[in-house]
């Protein structure tokens, strides 16, 4: 609880001292969650080349330097009004992740709150960006609970500064990072808890396998730990070996899948 104590204090630090738009690529993952609030808004248009969104939050996000700087918190200031003046909703000319959801879903349900409210496009963002950071202290509290040996490390890897940096914003990073923290803590509970794996451990691990590693691949190595489990800590030893292979070709799976999709993607456009 206080390790989710502080983090809760350092997000809100970081989420205003580094102003909309400056963390890395941030402009692009506003855009792609304001597209999965569309969805849930039941805002089906097609939207390949311009995208339904209220006129002063295109304006806002163009209007915003991705440098942080003297004159992005001029703009800060000019734009902290708290509801929104122009909420006609335009085609604007923004791009957007096609092929995640799931990551942006948090900063989706910020920006959704938002819109339905009438907040400025400053406190709409900035809803996003909370949501997001909401979703990352769930993640951390769950790996620290799960975690059964020096649950410090969780905690330190959580509040390493460039994390923050990174957490405090409506990248897709937070549900990958969140999410391997939450898979690491949960495989290591299986290697050295009390407790017997039995369907329900392999079940629960598989869905967090095929959510977490398909994000980001690189992360397939922490999916790879499972091997560490050893045979005496199953319920039905002589099974191991097979729920390992199991959820090997979960995570293998859950990746083609994602890449294909990509690719069908890629081809048709």
């Amino acid at each position: 609880i206080i390790t989710v104590l502080i983090l809760a204090v350092l997000g809100v630090l970081y989420s205003f001292v580094f102003t909309h738009n400056t963390v890395p690529d941030e402009p692009l993952h506003y855009t792609t969650a304001y597209h999965v609030s569309n969805q849930m808004l039941f805002k089906f248009g097609d939207e390949q080349k311009n995208m339904i969104m209220r006129a002063e939050d295109d304006a806002y996000i163009r209007g915003s330097s991705i440098i942080l700087s003297d004159e992005q918190y001029v703009n800060v200031s000019e734009n902290s009004h708290l509801f929104c003046k122009n909420n006609k909703e335009i085609r604007a000319e923004q791009g957007y992740i096609r092929n995640k959801v799931l990551p942006y879903v948090a900063s989706a349900i910020g920006i959704t709150i938002g819109r339905i409210a009438n907040f400025s496009a400053f406190w709409t963002y900035q809803l996003a960006r909370t949501f997001n950071y909401l979703s990352f202290l769930v993640f951390v509290y769950f790996a620290i609970k799960l975690m059964p040996f020096n649950k410090v490390a969780i905690a330190s890897i959580a509040m390493l500064p460039v994390n923050l940096h990174i957490m405090a914003s409506v990248s897709y990073d937070v549900f990958s990072v969140g999410g391997v923290l939450l898979l690491f803590a949960y495989i290591m509970n299986l290697r050295y808890g009390q407790k017997k794996i039995g369907l329900t451990q392999l079940g629960i691990l598989a869905i967090i396998i095929a959510l977490v590693i398909p994000q980001k691949v690189a992360y397939i190595g922490v999916a790879a730990l499972v091997l560490l489990l050893p045979k005496e800590n199953f319920k039905k030893p002589k099974l191991h070996f097979l729920f390992k292979c199991l959820l090997g070709l979960i995570a293998v799976g859950s990746i083609l899948i994602i890449q294909m999709h990509n690719t069908t993607k890629l081809v048709s456009n």
